[in-house]
């Protein structure tokens, strides 16, 4: 038989015998262990009768009989015994013995990173004083330059009194020449301290290798973190304010008393003379400093709505007034025409305006949810409705409770003691029964009916009867459960797209996706066909891993601890991309 035969009939018996030529899944640890940690996602600390050591794919690196494993890095595992930091390299060979103090209170930068190998050395405690060594147990740096603190390439260092930098190799980058050097970036920028000429300290930043990235006529510098973003801000003598972003890089010049992130990633509210403006990068000014308040509006264009007085003024990127109005804008919408309509608050009350300041709702209403298809959400007294741009009432002012999707394609109106409505985006108005549960998606609404979850969509379809729980709907694909067991349907039609079931079932992710069957987990491909079986111990909850596989999938993470309640014994499955 000829090689090419051999290849045919081994392939052939992998498929029959549900192997596959590729591991989607993997025993990064098998379940085994007391406690599992991961140290960098593919090697794992584990513990085992009290004592710790290190896996890889299911290969025992270190052996447990470690006090603690406490870090990984720069391809050096740290390991603690007798309250002494050693180490040893991903091979298990051990580089340097237990011998430098594993816990030490030093007075030095909480980012210190001691007792981590960082691009080929690493700071430890030595004698009563911080040292830089590398792999093989050798000082980089004479004992003439104090360590003051290190992260990554950057080791701040003293010298006579003075400030400096050496890199990871100990290589003076920086001379001892500044009166401070103060992280602001963790490894990233820092400020530094300088006598002008006029003998008055002056500050300026300077990134990890470095390299002067402000020059020294700034008063002080603060550090802040928000959801875009860590920002610093950085103060002129004159009380100007620049704005710097974590890498040195200026986003915003000294020319305001007060500039600040906003929100969007392409916009800075700034302050002059107690008024407010919006500056975009490269130095844009979209609105003059001169409201009591500018806020940035993204619908499907970008408005900015300034306050000034009783006066509420949207602009558009052009700098340009659009609407005006003595109330307070609560949001933009464009109508079917693409026609531009204000949701304003007046006098506490809530109304619809047009750009050009006429009242299409004159302000009546309590509360506004949210607009679909041309029709707003709005509460009345304890009651909820619907209206359409001429204020004709589209649902009645007779539910408690009001729910809008997540994509503005549905409204849900329903009442414990009522009967429920849907409005949706093509204008159809959907009923369906009073419900002790209702939840709002996408573009589907799910109710409890005597214990079971119900299932319309705002094309109206309806899950059937014989759906007992219904699962992810995605690209075109429902999960759900009937007596057979799960299994995945066309979401449109509710049709079978396979005869297979299984014990558990999760959507598909990137072309594959994960089930259970028979105590196995299962990787289906988009047939339906399985391309991985891999046996779980019985005390494992495979509806939970499924969920999990397929939630860890779809964020990009690639793997999780998996116990065995039987044993009380934890592992970590690795999912191979």
């Amino acid at each position: 038989m000829n090689k090419k035969n051999i290849f045919a009939v081994l392939l052939c018996l992998m498929i029959a015998t549900g192997v596959s030529a590729q591991e989607y899944l993997k025993w990064s640890v098998e379940i085994k262990y007391d406690s599992v940690q991961s140290l960098d996602g593919k090697y794992f600390a584990v513990k085992d009768n009290g004592k710790w050591g290190v896996v890889k794919d299911g290969k025992s690196i270190l052996p447990c009989r470690y006090d603690y494993i406490d870090a990984l890095g720069d391809d050096v595992i740290t390991f603690v015994q007798d309250g002494k930091a050693g180490f040893a390299d991903t091979e298990g060979n051990i580089l340097i013995e237990a011998s430098y103090p594993a816990n030490v209170d030093i007075q030095t930068e909480d980012k210190t990173q001691l007792n981590l190998f960082d691009q080929g050395s690493c700071i430890v405690f030595d004698n009563g004083e911080l040292r830089l060594i590398d792999k093989q147990n050798k000082r980089l740096l004479g004992d003439s330059l104090m360590i003051v603190s290190r992260v990554g390439n950057a080791v701040v260092i003293k010298q006579n009194g003075l400030f400096g930098m050496v890199n990871s190799q100990g290589v003076v980058t920086v001379e001892p020449q500044f009166l401070s050097l103060e992280t602001l970036v963790a490894g990233k920028l820092y400020a530094y301290q300088v006598h002008t000429h006029e003998g008055v300290p002056m500050s300026g930043l300077l990134d990890e290798n470095g390299t002067i990235m402000a020059k020294p006529q700034f008063e002080d510098f603060l550090t802040f973190t928000t959801p875009q973003g860590v920002f610093i801000k950085a103060y002129l003598p004159s009380g100007a304010q620049a704005l710097f972003s974590q890498e040195g890089d200026m986003l915003a010049q000294p020319l305001y008393q007060v500039i600040e992130p906003t929100k969007y990633d392409a916009f800075f509210s700034i302050t002059q003379d107690m008024k407010k403006g919006l500056l975009g990068k490269n130095y844009v000014l979209y609105v003059e400093p001169k409201y009591d308040r500018v806020d940035v509006v993204v619908r499907q264009d970008t408005f900015f709505v300034a306050y000034e007085g009783l006066t509420t003024y949207v602009l558009n990127t052009s700098n340009q007034v659009v609407a005006k109005t003595d109330g307070v804008v609560l949001d933009l919408i464009r109508n079917k025409e693409g026609n531009l309509l204000l949701i304003t608050e007046q006098d506490l009350s809530y109304g619809l305006l047009s750009s050009d300041g006429k009242w299409l709702i004159e302000p009546q209403y309590d509360e506004v949810l949210g607009v679909v298809n041309d029709c707003l959400c709005v509460r009345k007294g304890k009651k909820w409705g619907a209206v359409d741009k001429n204020n004709n009432v589209v649902v009645d002012f007779v539910y408690g409770k009001a729910r809008i999707s997540n994509t503005a394609e549905l409204i849900a109106f329903f009442d414990y003691k009522k009967g429920s409505k849907m409005l949706c985006k093509d204008g159809n108005i959907i009923d369906f029964p009073k419900s002790e549960s209702v939840l709002v998606f996408g573009n589907y609404v799910e109710y409890k009916n005597k214990d079971k979850k119900v299932r319309i969509y705002s094309d109206n379809r309806r899950i059937p009867d014989n759906f007992i729980t219904i699962g992810a709907d995605r690209e075109g694909i429902l999960v759900a459960k009937t007596e057979k067991g799960w299994s995945y349907y066309n979401s449109a039609k509710c049709t079978p797209l396979t005869d297979k079931t299984f014990d558990a079932a999760g959507c598909f992710v990137a072309g594959k996706a994960y089930a259970a069957k028979d105590g196995s987990l299962l990787v289906l491909d988009s047939n339906f066909e399985t391309m991985q079986k891999v046996a779980m111990p019985q005390g494992v909850n495979l509806h939970s891993i499924v969920s999990l596989l397929t939630l860890f999938g779809s964020q990009g993470r690639d793997n999780f601890t998996i116990k065995d309640t039987k044993t009380n014994k934890v592992g970590v499955i690795t999912i191979n991309k």
